[in-house]
C-alpha cells in the first residue's frame, strides 16, 4: 500500500500473517507451492518468508495466539452477575456459536483483502458491520419493533439471526429456532465468502 501511494510500482498486499502449528511443515508446503524462502527467528515462535514477486509475512505459532474475546466477555459478563437460562452446556454453546460468528466476519474480511487488495477496504468492513448491528434486532426483539419498515428492515438482516441466537442462550434458555437460524446464517455467511475468495485468490494468482 505503501508504495501504490508513492506512484511506485509493487504488489497491492505488502503484508500478511498466518498462524501454524508445525512451521517446517509450513515452510515445506509454501516453498513447494509458491516458492518462498523462510526463516524462524531465535525463540521459534515467529517464521517470516518473503516472496519474491509478491508480499512478505510470516507465521505466529499457533500456540501463543492469544485466547479467544468471546471468553473474555463472557467471563467479564459472568462476574457482572449475568446469569444464563441455558445452564452450563448454554455457556458452552454461546461460545462455540460466537466463535463461528467471528468466523463469519472474518471470512468475509479475507474474500474483501483478496478482491481489493486494499487494507483500507478490509478496516471499510467494521462501519459495514456497524450499521447492520444498528438496523438488527440487538436492542429489541423483532416483534416488539413498532416501526415497520425497521422491522422488515431487521427480519431481512442475517446479522439479527446471529443476534438472536446468541440472546437466546441468556434469556430464554433453548430455542432451537433461534439457535438453527444463527448457526445457519454464520456457517452460509462463512461458506459463501470462502468461495469468493477462492475465486479472488485464483484470479490474485493467475494476474500474478
Amino acid at each position: 500500500m505503501l508504495l501504490r501511494s508513492l506512484g511506485m510500482a509493487g504488489p497491492a498486499i505488502v503484508h500478511i500473517e498466518f498462524k501454524s502449528s508445525d512451521f517446517a511443515r509450513t515452510s515445506a508446503f509454501y516453498a513447494k507451492l509458491f516458492d518462498w524462502q523462510t526463516q524462524s527467528n531465535a525463540s521459534g515462535s515467529y517464521m517470516k518468508f518473503d516472496g519474491s514477486d509478491g508480499p512478505s509475512g510470516g507465521w505466529v505459532r499457533a500456540d501463543l495466539v492469544q485466547s479467544p474475546g468471546p471468553i473474555a466477555y463472557l467471563t467479564v459478563g459472568l462476574l457482572l452477575g449475568v446469569r444464563f437460562e441455558s445452564g452450563v452446556a448454554g455457556i458452552f454453546v454461546f461460545v462455540v456459536l460466537a466463535l463461528v460468528i467471528a468466523a463469519a466476519w472474518g471470512t468475509i474480511g479475507i474474500w474483501i483483502a483478496l478482491r481489493t487488495g486494499s487494507g483500507e477496504a478490509v478496516q471499510a468492513q467494521f462501519p459495514i458491520l456497524f450499521f447492520f448491528i444498528i438496523v438488527s434486532s440487538m436492542n429489541l426483539p423483532r416483534n416488539l419493533i413498532e416501526a415497520h419498515w425497521f422491522e422488515i428492515a431487521a427480519t431481512l438482516n442475517p446479522v439479527s439471526y446471529m443476534i438472536e441466537g446468541l440472546r437466546s442462550l441468556v434469556i430464554e434458555g433453548w430455542n432451537a429456532e433461534a439457535l438453527l437460524l444463527g448457526f445457519g446464517v454464520s456457517i452460509a455467511a462463512i461458506a459463501v465468502a470462502m468461495l469468493l475468495a477462492s475465486s479472488a485468490l485464483k484470479m490474485r494468482m493467475t494476474r500474478t
